[in-house]
């Protein structure tokens, strides 16, 4: 069964603040990995007579690969331009981050969409038979 939202977002979020640094993580960590590599390929192609092609493959296409996510959402997780994110991009950033259990081991919260009134909560509650606990636990 689909539930209506409205437009008002999921009922369900991350706080993006706690997003941004494991971005900031592996792409700390993409940087550092690909310097080296270029250096390595600069390296040999100096002592060698072949023609070397260093790939110009970066972090952000990377992420874009891994996630399936645009470059333009995760850049606005990245910069916290947003206070939140949905459940459904936060999972699919935790993934491609190589973090899949990054939520049930407590690394992110999962939060209720503090952008509903009381009142859409328990609605969304009654709609769907859950119990809060059983959703954010």
């Amino acid at each position: 069964m689909r539930i209506s939202r409205g437009g008002d977002g999921d009922p369900l979020v991350i706080r993006t603040a706690e997003l941004a640094p494991l971005i900031e993580r592996a792409k700390t960590a993409f940087d550092a990995q690909h310097s080296i590599d270029t250096h390595v390929a600069a390296s040999r192609s100096r002592h060698s007579d072949e023609f070397e092609t260093v790939s110009s493959f970066g972090f952000w296409q990377w992420l874009v690969q891994e996630t399936g996510l645009s470059e333009k959402t995760l850049r606005r997780i990245h910069t916290q331009e947003t206070k939140h994110s949905t459940l459904l991009v936060a999972d699919e950033l935790l993934s491609g981050l190589g973090l899949p259990h990054a939520i049930s081991s407590g690394l992110v919260h999962v939060i209720p969409n503090p952008h509903w009134s009381q009142v859409r909560w328990v609605q969304y509650l009654n709609e769907t038979g859950c119990e809060p606990d059983e959703l954010l636990s």
